[in-house]
């Protein structure tokens, strides 16, 4: 742009080119901002599909497991769970965190999802396995868990993988097994015989929870579980049905040491969970302190 004096009048002359550029820079703006803005509106609905579920690919699939990891409740930083007697505020935290944790199986919503399985009857079509908390038994919530009983439960459950199914241990599994950290513990074994020799239907995730070294092996006590040592089969895969809940094991310690820090190992198992130690694959290690 330049003025061009005539005498006494003035003209303001503009370049074309400069108005060839004016037009093209709001043209590149124009597109720049219409392409900021649909890129916003796919990856917010990309965002929406994948923590609804709906995307099971790599990347929008929040959860990238490929076998289901142990989770352990009450959830603590490291696991470690003190367990403070004569604290009634400590028992507190810890009863709230696991009541919290079983709302979704106390529920009234989605009702019509919901079907009694049986080894002989999987869940059809948009509906997901019942678990009913009273199975829970010594562990259940009527208890508060048996924290303040100085007889604690923990829940157990699976992390959710999409379509995942498990293959069940057979007894060939175990005695080709070398690896001494994923030897099946002797009460597994016997079943997983038994079952074979009866040509059982009931198949199981068997699952276990054994003192880590020997002196925590003494210092854990007896250990129960409820409502069995293992996950039914016929809760998986997971489906992403609409107010699913994934089953739960509770073990019981029915009378561990107190005072000193027992380092626990519970294991799920199964032939395509991986039990690698050094990974932290298939278990959960759990340091327990009672006082």
């Amino acid at each position: 742009m330049r003025v061009i004096s005539l005498g006494q009048v003035q003209l303001l002359y503009v370049d074309k080119d400069l108005i060839c550029d004016f037009n093209i820079c709001a043209a590149h703006f124009f597109i720049f901002f219409l392409g900021r803005q649909a890129l916003f509106c796919l990856f917010y609905v990309l965002a929406i599909e994948s923590c609804s579920g709906s995307l099971d690919f790599w990347p929008f699939n929040i959860n990238k497991e490929t076998a289901p990891s142990v989770k352990v409740i009450p959830e603590t930083d490291g696991n470690f769970i003190h367990i403070k007697h004569f604290d009634e505020s400590s028992l507190q935290v810890h009863i709230d965190s696991m009541n919290r944790f079983l709302e979704p199986y106390i529920r009234t919503a989605y009702k019509d999802n919901i079907f009694n399985c049986k080894f002989t009857r999987p869940p059809p079509f948009n509906s997901f396995c019942d678990f009913n908390v009273k199975d829970l038994d010594r562990c259940s919530p009527d208890t508060d868990f048996g924290f303040r009983r100085e007889s604690p439960c923990l829940l157990f459950t699976l992390s959710e993988v999409s379509n995942w199914t498990p293959i069940v241990l057979s007894e060939s599994d175990i005695q080709n097994n070398t690896n001494s950290f994923s030897t099946v513990p002797e009460n597994v074994n016997a079943s997983i015989i038994q079952a074979e020799r009866d040509n059982s239907i009931e198949t199981y995730i068997w699952f276990t929870c054994e003192g880590d070294t020997a002196a925590d092996k003494e210092f854990i006590g007896t250990v129960s579980y409820y409502p069995y040592n293992g996950f039914p089969t016929y809760y998986f895969p997971f489906k992403n049905v609409k107010g699913h809940v994934s089953p739960i094991v509770a073990v019981h310690f029915e009378r561990p040491m107190r005072g000193v820090v027992i380092t626990i190992i519970c294991k799920a198992w199964a032939n395509n969970i991986p039990l690698n130690e050094e990974k932290g694959l298939g278990y959960a290690k759990i340091h327990l302190l009672m006082d």
